[in-house]
Formats: C-alpha cells, sequence, structure tokens
C-alpha cells in the first residue's frame, strides 16, 4: 500500500467508567457518538474508515463488572451498547480501572492508528501508587490484591506495545497520580507526554524528560517516538467531550503519518538490475 493508504483507518476506543457519578457523561457520550464519528470522517475528507469500542467498567462487587463492544465501524451500534449502559454501582472510591484496560487491551486492534480515550472520576485502586485518597477508602489497596490480581505495569507495557495514544479526560482531582503512572510509563517508552498544569505531579512530567538531538527522550525507544499520553480537562460538564475526541483521533492520525513516513524513507532502495 501506499503511504496516503496508511492512516484512512482508524481505531479509537472509549474507556469509560459507568458508576453512579458518571451518569452525565455517559449520556453525553451517547448523544454525542454520531456526531463525533462523522466529524473524524470530515476531517479526514470522508476517505477514513473509523472503528469504535466501547468498555465500560464498574467495580469488582458490581454486576455486571465489565461490559464491552468490540471493535466496528457502525455508530448505530455504537449508540446502541452506549444505550444500555445504567450508571450505577460503585463501592469504595476507587474503581476496576484496570479491569477496563485489560478488556481494551483483548479488543481487536487491527488498523494502524490507534487511541484509547479514557473518561473518569476516578482512579483504579492502590493507595500511595495509584491514587492519594488513603488505605481507608480503598477495599484493595496493595498492587495485585484485585479479585482478577491485575496490576497496572504488564498493561502499560502492552498498550505501548501497540502503539496506542492514550488520553485521559481527568474530570477531578482523584485521578492525579494515575495521571502521573501513565505519563512516566509512556515518557520512559519514548513518548510525548503531558500533564494538565492543575494536576499537582505536573511538575514532574512536563518538562522534565527533556528530548536529545535524535527528538527522544533521554534513554528511550525510537520505536515509540510517536506515541502520545495527554492528560485532558473535561471538568463538570460534558460541553468539551466531542471536541477533545476529536482532538484525539485527529492527533494520533498525524503521528501514525509520521511513523509510516519514516519507515518507508528508511526502506533500502533496490539495486538496479
Amino acid at each position: 500500500r501506499d503511504l496516503h493508504s496508511f492512516p484512512t483507518r482508524r481505531s479509537s476506543d472509549l474507556l469509560i467508567d459507568t458508576t453512579g457519578s458518571m451518569y452525565s457523561y455517559i449520556n453525553a457520550a451517547k448523544e454525542q457518538v454520531k456526531s463525533i464519528v462523522d466529524d473524524i470522517k470530515k476531517s479526514f475528507l470522508n476517505e477514513s474508515e473509523v472503528r469504535v469500542s466501547v468498555v465500560s467498567y464498574k467495580d469488582h462487587g458490581d454486576h455486571p463488572n465489565i461490559e464491552f463492544l468490540d471493535f466496528t465501524p457502525s455508530a448505530d451500534q455504537v449508540f446502541e451498547f452506549l444505550g444500555r449502559l445504567n450508571a450505577t454501582g460503585g463501592a469504595d472510591a476507587p474503581e476496576d480501572v484496570l479491569g477496563g484496560v485489560h478488556q481494551a487491551l483483548n479488543a481487536s486492534w487491527k488498523q494502524q492508528t490507534r487511541c484509547i480515550i479514557h473518561i473518569a472520576d476516578a482512579p483504579p485502586h492502590g493507595a500511595g501508587v495509584l491514587h492519594d485518597l488513603g488505605e481507608s477508602s480503598d477495599y484493595y489497596p496493595h498492587p495485585g490484591s484485585e479479585p482478577h490480581g491485575l496490576t497496572y505495569e504488564p498493561l502499560l507495557k502492552q498498550l505501548i506495545q501497540l502503539n496506542v495514544n492514550y488520553a485521559l479526560l481527568r474530570i477531578n482531582a482523584s485521578t492525579n497520580r494515575m495521571g502521573l503512572v501513565l505519563a512516566q510509563a509512556y515518557a520512559a517508552s519514548g513518548a510525548d507526554v503531558k500533564l494538565l498544569p492543575s494536576n499537582v505531579y505536573s511538575s514532574q512530567v512536563n518538562g522534565k524528560y527533556s528530548k536529545s538531538r535524535s527528538g527522544l527522550w533521554s534513554g528511550a525507544s525510537k520505536k515509540h517516538a510517536d506515541l502520545q499520553f495527554e492528560e485532558m480537562e473535561l471538568g463538570t460538564t460534558y460541553s468539551q467531550l466531542r471536541h477533545l475526541v476529536i482532538r484525539t483521533v485527529t492527533t494520533s492520525v498525524s503521528r501514525t503519518a509520521g511513523r509510516m513516513s519514516l519507515a518507508l524513507a528508511t526502506v533500502p532502495k533496490r539495486s538496479a538490475a
């Protein structure tokens, strides 16, 4: 295939907390999903196929805990799936974020452009590691103590190996440390990273990982230099949801195009017969 064909197909995974406090955001996603898909297609002159997957997660005591729609090009299917989700449950303050990420990893990622849009108002379990809410607010405060036994390091490593760009749509400060951990993992792999200035940990990330002349983070792998992790402000309303999702996908596309251009430029030329 030629270069033009590489970025014309893109996969976007909507990872969303569906506990009780997320009611308005679930409704916003449902109401805007068709417009979001249409806007993305228009941004690329209707020459793209947009595939969307949705992962809904709650907490371990909720049934079902995880609900999943695999990648589909049908905005109607996404709309119908979102319409079946209920904003209920959530016992302690953290939620089963790691279970949601694990499910997202098992989606049928096929396209060159890949991104996760994560909407959450609560962090994962793991007091002092993934959140600052204290052990008393967390039924599973120690890494790996959750019923599924997942830990964050292998999950993030797999996301990076899959070349998945990550956008965390921040609603409140409870996800600050989660943002820090995600950003540090992506930065260590060579990705561009950015935390919001309002995140108390932003000074540990923004500007800290200075790039060398080669355009890579110090000690990072060239393989993932086109990846991105970015924390964005969703705030207390959902008015920015559509804008942020479109921005995330279009940025991912441009990064994919850059990676494919580099790959083609470095292919050895065949010598004349």
